[in-house]
């Protein structure tokens, strides 16, 4: 399958809801998602603007690539990484930090399909997951 033209096209966008405010440090209302294949795993494009959000044991290992803007992730205790376009990056699983996004920010994603259905259901609505410890 290739990507390289749905790396950069406007269709297929669907908004996504602001995040859970227990996440938010700044912004977090003006994302939007694109699902590009479900399988195994689930890849798709995630756009935003300008966001900071905090994110406590992110409950799974998470490919990116910047196709634009730019990512700033700060790992509790660490200093701050940045990633732009063109660049690669991974998150693992149970990560916990900030997750700030700049200038017109979008990515392709990369995650474990059941893990990712998971946090959907419980993670992101600030829920306890009751088959993970991850709570």
């Amino acid at each position: 399958m290739r990507l390289t033209h749905t790396l950069h096209s406007r269709e297929g966008f669907e908004p996504l809801e602001p995040w859970a405010a227990s996440f938010v440090v700044r912004g977090g209302d003006k994302h939007a998602y694109r699902d590009i294949f479900d399988g195994d795993l689930d890849v798709g494009l995630y756009e935003s603007k300008d966001e900071k959000v905090r994110l406590e044991k992110q409950p799974y290992d998470e490919f990116v690539y910047v196709v634009r803007g730019e990512a700033v992730l700060t790992p509790e205790g660490h200093e701050a990484q940045h990633y732009r376009s063109g660049d690669f990056f991974l998150v693992p699983k149970g990560y916990t930090g900030t997750w700030e996004t700049k200038n017109d920010y979008r990515e392709l994603v990369v995650v474990e399909a059941a893990s990712s259905a998971r946090a959907e259901k419980y993670w992101l609505k600030g829920l306890p997951d009751p088959s993970t410890d991850n709570h």
